[in-house]
């Protein structure tokens, strides 16, 4: 699995060192999300990026958090994390991931509108679909959502939450 930090994927070619050269992503298929343990719901989210992605011939790809949204808003109250980055990693790659994605969430990330997040989605990382929670929000004040995206003209799939009723 390659791992990218999104400054890296989003710098402007004159902001690179002179001798590197900007980096483009192949197209694929893209979930979102903290994957903090890789429960059941979000194993449900990576078949299903990893089914589209071999149906339409694209690479499979996580974006996750560092820190977590719920860490940069309230670090005193966010809960404990079961995963930290290098465990998320081998977890990702366990279950077939070809792409992570570490976005820095910092004032400047949380601050982006849900077009600027968007057209980031679309034109620096080549995203063509999305598998997403039904809950997922983006942008400055969570002003985007799964029909926003797909009002854009990225194709999104949202999968309802998953709970674990112990086999009942």
């Amino acid at each position: 699995m390659k791992t990218y930090f999104l400054e890296q994927l989003i710098a402007s070619p004159s902001a690179l060192p002179a001798h590197t050269n900007p980096i483009n992503l192949a197209p694929c298929a893209l979930t979102i999300g903290n994957f903090d343990g890789v429960h059941l719901g979000h194993q449900a989210m990576l078949a299903q990026v990893r089914e589209i992605a071999q149906a339409q011939n694209l690479g499979s790809a996580v974006m996750i958090f560092e820190p977590q949204p719920r860490e940069f808003f309230a670090p005193a109250t966010a809960p404990a994390r079961l995963t930290n980055l290098a465990e998320k990693q081998a977890l990702l790659a366990e279950h077939g991931v070809e792409t992570l994605i570490v976005a820095s969430f910092d004032t400047d990330f949380r601050s982006l509108s849900a077009q600027a997040f968007a057209d980031i989605l679309a034109k620096r990382l080549n995203v063509k679909a999305l598998v997403l929670g039904d809950d997922f929000r983006f942008g400055h004040d969570r002003t985007g959502d799964s029909q926003f995206l797909r009002d854009y003209g990225l194709d999104v799939t949202n999968l309802h939450t998953v709970i674990d009723n112990g086999g009942k």
